[in-house]
């Protein structure tokens, strides 16, 4: 919203310098503001750019671990000391562990859809 507003405002002022390089006799911009102004809009399409960038992304990016990938490609895994875990990294194994076709579902990952053991 404020990036456009900046546009809006950036396009008016260059509205006006183009009239007055039309125009000779009406008032002139100095160099100096208009070189100001010309690094402010550099600046602002920048920041447009960023704003669209960060839009696209997240501050937080879930990366699959050994677990998942073995999962996933069927691969074998050694759970050294599995029995020191917390109750609810078991529950989670258990799931994967107690039938073929075991999977298990990565919220915190944000999805709903079951990985499968291969």
């Amino acid at each position: 919203m404020l990036v456009k507003a900046f546009h809006s405002v950036l396009n008016k002022v260059a509205a006006r310098f183009d009239r007055e390089r039309e125009n000779p006799s009406s008032t002139v911009t100095k160099p100096a503001i208009r070189k100001r102004w010309a690094e402010f809009r550099g600046l602002v399409s920048k920041f447009a750019a960023q704003v669209v960038q960060a839009e696209k992304s997240f501050a937080f990016n879930f990366v699959d671990g050994v677990l998942v990938k073995a999962l996933k490609r069927g691969d074998w895994i050694l759970l050294d000391e599995v029995n020191l875990a917390s109750s609810e990294t078991l529950e989670c194994l258990n799931g994967i562990l107690e039938s073929d076709s075991g999977s298990i579902v990565l919220t915190e990952r944000g999805d709903m859809e079951a990985v499968r053991r291969q």
